[in-house]
């Protein structure tokens, strides 16, 4: 597998894992929401409606026995408790959410129903018997209307408990996998950190290093080829070329002392006291027996001196390409110096000898 695969699945992952995170909290914060717009939508219209029919047939109580005891008066409060109780009772039944909750509300009609003519019955019978007539009819009537009306109001509000549970297990189950989900990214994270880091990093610290030391001279390190990827195929392409290097290195080194011992064998063949030296009159090689040593310096200090003004007049084409001086090589000799040429006429050394 690739680097470039690796890195893309383990990147890959952590993306599919921000998403399924951010899902999850979308799906449970939805979740939460409906929770809440049920419990205010829903139950609590319910329980409100039963509040405001409860309010108003402690109204319409009350203005029943102002009436009983002043049957002049106005009737306008319990006109107006009437109304309100008729509006909680349309929303109430406009609003049937929950199982039983029309069973409920029926009751509470039926009793409300019932309720009315005993109450009208009151209003019109005589001072003496209304007072009975309430205890023993009207008032009985009314609580049942009342317990009708909190009967749909405890309904509505067990319902609104059962939902604020249902919330908030929802919240607890959506935090624990958001919690898990977000523990599983971290841990995958510092999973792939650590990976990227000994697969990647590692390697290419392993690399500079190299880089450095092979820029420092050393020639027999190499470098682990480890995985089959980009890297490991840098590593292997960098270990053939050092290993080519080498092996050119050493047919270069086995030709350059081919050609010495060449050299060494020319110069030994031209006799003794000849030897061969470089532009700058540095001795490269000797014949035998060796020279004395006072002859070898004289011809040094010529092929310094003189000779190199000679040498520099042959290379700018001010003096012939072929130079043969004889110079004084110490008291008693001589010696013969052939300024040596390639075949382009480039100046590479001297070959001095001894005058014949």
């Amino acid at each position: 597998m690739t680097l470039r695969t690796r890195l893309l699945l383990g990147y890959g992952y952590l993306v599919a894992l921000l998403m399924v995170s951010a899902v999850s909290s979308a799906v449970a914060f939805q979740g939460l929401g409906q929770g809440i717009e049920k419990m205010l939508d829903q139950n609590y219209a319910s329980v409100d409606a039963a509040q405001i029919m409860l309010e108003a047939l402690e109204r319409q109580d009350t203005a029943t026995l102002q009436l009983l005891l002043d049957p002049a008066g106005s009737r306008d409060g319990l006109a107006a408790a009437d109304e309100a109780f008729g509006k909680g009772l349309s929303r109430a039944r406009k609003n049937i959410t929950e199982p039983g909750e029309a069973e409920v509300v029926a009751r509470l009609e039926a009793a409300h129903v019932a309720y009315l003519p005993s109450r009208s019955a009151l209003l019109a019978a005589p001072g003496a018997q209304a007072l009975a007539s309430y205890r023993a009819s009207t008032a009985p009537r009314l609580r049942e209307v009342q317990a009708q009306a909190r009967a749909l109001r405890e309904l509505n509000e067990a319902a609104m408990r059962r939902a604020d549970q249902d919330t908030r297990g929802r919240a607890v189950r959506g935090s624990a996998w958001l919690g898990l989900v977000v523990l599983l990214a971290v841990g995958s994270m510092a999973w792939l950190t650590r990976k990227l880091q000994r697969d990647f990093l590692a390697r290419l610290g392993h690399m500079g290093g190299f880089a450095q030391a092979i820029a420092g001279g050393e020639r027999r390190r190499r470098l682990p080829v480890g995985e089959p990827d980009e890297l490991g195929l840098v590593a292997r392409l960098l270990n053939e070329t050092l290993d080519g290097r080498d092996r050119l290195q050493g047919e270069l080194e086995g030709r350059l002392n081919l050609h010495r011992d060449l050299v060494l064998g020319l110069v030994r063949a031209l006799g003794a006291g000849a030897v061969l030296c470089g532009e700058d009159g540095e001795l490269l090689a000797a014949g035998s027996p060796a020279p004395a040593a006072e002859w070898l310096a004289a011809v040094q200090l010529w092929l310094q001196g003189p000779g190199r003004v000679q040498l520099r007049a042959a290379e700018t084409g001010e003096g012939p390409r072929e130079v043969v001086a004889a110079l004084p090589a110490g008291p008693g000799q001589g010696a013969r110096a052939e300024l040596l040429c390639t075949a382009a006429g480039r100046a590479v050394g001297w070959l001095v000898r001894p005058p014949a």
